[in-house]
Order: structure tokens, then C-alpha cells, then sequence
């Protein structure tokens, strides 16, 4: 097939970028044919996929010239990766799906929408207006104050269930032509080998025999991270265990990471509360300090959603993973698989929190459960072939994971010391 993808593409600094690029590659991967228009910024190629530089706004004539790109490409299939910053949030991006309509395309329009947020309504306001009166006089779902004409596209992809209510509910559609599939991975895997496990510990400082618990991911108050050294504080009886906060401050709460130290402090957990900071876009240090860590915890306000980059790290790397609300399942999982791949604590403090640490922490077996069902989990849920799929694949709409259980006997986990 022939599949024309737009939105931001690398060199553009943005993970947007990234997550197209690797849509891109699993549709090369499976023998389509596949264009890109990016932003100017973007290298024209000859190599596959054909890049072509176009938009820089994308404001009203470059997405008129987008469509007509993949009318003069013959494409099969138009996908659009949007995000609401498309554009600095200009609406021309919102109406592709009516241009090609316009133009007779007669192939499959695909939107994958990255938030629910939609175009900048207060700064278009004759837009929004407009889009008002098109709605109630077009056909159900062709036209949304939120989001132009995306929801009338073929599929509609949404990276998680409650997203995708959001959108439903915002653009008054039903959710029959919706997807739900969690982004697809661009975290910088280092090798999954015992070399890359005992690299992670030095890093972190580990001793032989030490069990690091880790929280991995922007430090921010819904995360709750001081639970977790709250946690640790009823713990310190149990010597051999370290605590490694790895990630860095939001800046959505400044401060917040002061706020982290000065409990540490006060609770003197100093030698047992390890602070990573940041790591470099693009390196393999994040994925080592998970290599070498035990399990992940993730005290997170609110059910964890599977497009929670957080959790797609330590799914990725076999973590045995502790949350503290349930997560929020997909048509992709159903409740049999959500728990199989966490240990779950409902109405978590950090007493209880410390329980099912410690609890875990005793049960290799369910340990060594939890890692192998974190892995085939995640080679469903975050590989680009699952957006290959949804971009080329309209017989079905069933995109079930596999069973776990069968999954997990062929998977191999270092567990160097």
C-alpha cells in the first residue's frame, strides 16, 4: 500500500517527531510504500521513506498543498500524527480530512490524536464560530469546535481509553471508528544484557546484594514521590534496600524537587534515597539506571494510563512494577491482562506502600511473573508494528494483545548481580 504520513519529522526536536519516524519504519518494516510531508526543517531524501519538506505554519494553502500531495502520490492511506502545538496551534491542520474529501480522494483518512486538547479556539475565534454553525448543519461528527473535520476520518486512533472519551465526548461522536493504542516507544534502549545491568548499578552506586527500588520519570506532585520516600522510611530496617528517584524536576513544579531532598533530609534517608537527575535526550543512561534497578514503583495520583511514559519504560525493560491506582485498561487489554503486567495498591499510603514493597521484594516468584509478563506485554502494546497495523488494516478492529502467559516462556531475563 501506499501510505502518505504527515506531521512534525526529525530533525524537529519534539517526540512527536520521533513517534512518527518510528510509524514510518515498521510500515517500511512490512513492505509499504510510504511519504512523508514534514516541516521545512525536515531533510528531503531519496532514501525510504521520501521525505517532502513542505509545511512551516501549516496554515491554510501548505495543508490545501498536503492534500493535493496525496492525491498526485496516489496514496492509499493519509495518516496525520496531531498534536495540538501543530501549527502553533493554527486549525488548517484540523480541516485535512475535508479537503480531501473535496478533492474526490477516494482512499483511508487516519488521525492519530495525540491530545484532546485541539486547535487554539480563543485565538481563531471567527474559526470556532464558523465550525459551530458547520456542525449542526453537516452530517454527525464531520465537523468539531475542537477539531475541525478529524473525526470524520476513516480511524481515529487515541492513545488511551480515558483520552478517548475526552474526544468523544468534546466532538459529540460515538467512539465506533475510534482506536485505542498507546504510543509507541522512542525511549533509547540500552542492550538487554547482564553488561548492561551491572553498568546500571555501578551508575547508581550499588552494592553486591543491594535491591533497588526505583521511580523513573518527570518529578511532579501528582506523582506522589514523596510517598515513596516515606515509604522507604519505614523500610529502613531492611538495609539492602536502596531507593533511586531517576528523572528530573517538571517545570510544571519547580521546586517540587527541593521539596524531595529536604524529606530525605529530614527523614535522614541520605544514604538510601539516591537522586539521578536528568539524563541526555538521546543517550542510553535512563535505560541503563532501569537495567540495574529491581523493581519500578510508581506512586502516581489517579489510574495509570498505558500511554504513561513512565510505565512504558519499565514495561520495556522487565520491571516487576508497583502503582498505586488501578490502571485504566484499553481495548487492547482487557482486566485479566492489566493485572498481570502490575502489583496493584488501592488506596495506597505510605504504610501500605511500604507493605506491598516488602511483600514483593520477598516473592521472587511473582517477581520473576510480574517481569516476564511486563516484557510481552510490552512488545504488544509499544511496538510501531501495532500502528502498522492500525494504518493499513481496516478488516479488523480487534488488536488484542497476546496471551502473556504464552508469551513469557520463550523470554530470557539477565538478572546479573
Amino acid at each position: 500500500m501506499k501510505i502518505l504520513l504527515t506531521g512534525f519529522y526529525p530533525p524537529t526536536p519534539f517526540p512527536d517527531a520521533d513517534f512518527l519516524e518510528e510509524i514510518g519504519k515498521a510500515l517500511l518494516a512490512e513492505g509499504h510504500e510510504v511519504t512523508v510531508v514534514g516541516p521545512r526543517t525536515s531533510a528531503a531524501q531519496e532514501t525510504r521513506p521520501k521525505v517532502i519538506p513542505l509545511a512551516t505554519t501549516w496554515g491554510w494553502k501548505e495543508v490545501w498543498k498536503i492534500a493535493k500531495t496525496a492525491m498526485r502520490e496516489k496514496a492509499d492511506v493519509v495518516a496525520l500524527v496531531y498534536v495540538y502545538y501543530l501549527g502553533d496551534g493554527h486549525p488548517a491542520i484540523t480541516f485535512l480530512p475535508w479537503m480531501l474529501k473535496k478533492m474526490g480522494y477516494q482512499g483511508k483518512v487516519v488521525t492519530i490524536i495525540e491530545n484532546e486538547t485541539g486547535f487554539a479556539r480563543r485565538r481563531f475565534v471567527p474559526v470556532t464560530a464558523a465550525l459551530s454553525v458547520m456542525r449542526r448543519v453537516s452530517s454527525h461528527g464531520a465537523f468539531s469546535e475542537h477539531y475541525g473535520s478529524l473525526l470524520s476520518s476513516d480511524r481515529i486512533v487515541c492513545l488511551s481509553l480515558d483520552h478517548a472519551n475526552v474526544v468523544s465526548q468534546r466532538g459529540n461522536v460515538s467512539t465506533e471508528n475510534f482506536v485505542t493504542l498507546p504510543p509507541c516507544s522512542t525511549f533509547v534502549m540500552a542492550p538487554f544484557t547482564k553488561e548492561s545491568r551491572r553498568e546500571g548499578r555501578r551508575l547508581l552506586g550499588a552494592c553486591e546484594g543491594d535491591v533497588l527500588i526505583t521511580f523513573f520519570g518527570y518529578l511532579r506532585k501528582d506523582k506522589r514521590v514523596e510517598m515513596l520516600i516515606e515509604a522507604a522510611d519505614k523500610l529502613r530496617d531492611r538495609k539492602n534496600l536502596k531507593f533511586v528517584i531517576a528523572g528530573a524536576e517538571s517545570t510544571l513544579n519547580t521546586g517540587y524537587l527541593d521539596s524531595l531532598k529536604s524529606l530525605t533530609a529530614e527523614l535522614d534517608l541520605q544514604d538510601r534515597v539516591i537522586f539521578t537527575g536528568d539524563y541526555p535526550a538521546g543517550s542510553v543512561l535512563g535505560s541503563l539506571w532501569l537495567h540495574g534497578s529491581d523493581i519500578c514503583v510508581l506512586p502516581m495520583m489517579g489510574s495509570v494510563n498505558l500511554n504513561s511514559s513512565s510505565l512504558a519504560a519499565a514495561l520495556r525493560h522487565g520491571l516487576p512494577t508497583i502503582v498505586t491506582e488501578y490502571m485504566s485498561a484499553s481495548n487492547r487489554l482487557d482486566a485479566e491482562h492489566v493485572q498481570a503486567i502490575t502489583d496493584t495498591v488501592v488506596d495506597a499510603d505510605s504504610f501500605t506502600l511500604s507493605q506491598a514493597i516488602a511483600r514483593l521484594v520477598d516473592d521472587m516468584p511473582k517477581q520473576d511473573r510480574l517481569r516476564k509478563a511486563a516484557l510481552a506485554a510490552a512488545e504488544d502494546l509499544y511496538a510501531p508494528s501495532a500502528y502498522a497495523k492500525a494504518l493499513t488494516d481496516f478488516s479488523s478492529w480487534d488488536f488484542g494483545v497476546q496471551s502473556a502467559k504464552l508469551k513469557s516462556e520463550t523470554k530470557e531475563i539477565p538478572l546479573a548481580a
